[in-house]
């Protein structure tokens, strides 16, 4: 396994530009005054990368804490674009250990829920010194919305506003729901493998997420088109090598 993993590897940093698409205007020129770049910031002692695009650099910047952990959403934009870089300088930040900002030498403790939120307000500080905007925008999608949300409430005074995309609020009831209706959904379609492998692990809000479940959670998720995109059936070819991509080794550095 690991051979063929090294090889795509090779490959997707070969690719890779290492810069992201310039705003070009009627005639192929590079829109004036409009910004897009891949930079890698350091950040609480480790270096972060990130995504910066914007039609207009002076427009509001928007910070995106992805979902995961460790599955950036910049690589889905290519296929589900956003059109938020009309409005916002947006920034696709890749939190510690993910995509731009993996390094083998991170050490593992400080991958902490604490360490999220204090390097979400370092980014935050980073930019707003860059860009000149006392407050910036904070969007959290899924996991970075727990992260996101939190750094806010703790330095209010940094964002123009919070926007919390698929929100967490209270996981394992989500959980127990996405539980639920995929039982539901397997016995509709006769799969009894499926049916079998989800009634020997069942969720429940006192005893949460059992080991067993977890090891098909994320098969019996996105067979069904549950948490990610409706119409991705694989995380490898949906995020895993899309990020790759993304992420591979710049062959010009910004």
């Amino acid at each position: 396994m690991l051979v063929p993993t090294l090889a795509v590897t090779g490959l997707l940093a070969w690719w890779s530009p290492g810069t992201t698409e310039a705003f070009l205007d009627a005639d192929g020129r590079t829109v004036p005054g409009s910004i897009s770049e891949k930079r890698a910031v350091p950040i609480n002692g480790v270096h972060q990368g990130m995504v910066i695009r914007g039609q207009d650099a002076t427009n509001p910047v928007l910070l995106w804490v992805h979902g995961g952990p460790g599955m950036p959403d910049y690589p889905l934009t290519q296929q589900y674009p956003t059109g938020l870089e009309d409005l916002f300088t947006i920034v696709w930040w890749d939190q510690r250990g993910a995509a731009l900002s993996y390094d083998p030498r991170i050490p593992p403790e400080s991958m902490t829920i604490e360490q999220f939120i204090d390097d979400t307000i370092a980014v935050t500080d980073y930019l707003r010194g860059r860009f000149e905007q006392d407050r910036i925008y904070l969007l959290g999608h899924s996991w970075g919305s727990h992260i996101a949300l939190q750094a806010a409430a703790r330095s209010p005074e940094r964002y123009a506003a919070y926007l919390g995309m698929a929100q967490m609020v209270h996981q394992l009831e989500s959980e127990k729901i996405a539980y639920d209706y995929m039982l539901t959904e397997y016995r509709r379609r006769g799969d009894t493998g499926m049916v079998r492998a989800l009634e020997a692990s069942p969720v429940t809000l006192t005893e949460g997420t059992p080991t067993p479940y977890l090891k098909v959670r994320d098969t019996a998720m996105h067979s069904l088109g549950i948490g990610t995109t409706h119409d991705m059936r694989s995380v490898i070819s949906g995020i895993f090598l899309a990020s790759c991509a993304s992420a591979a080794t710049h062959r010009r550095r910004n």
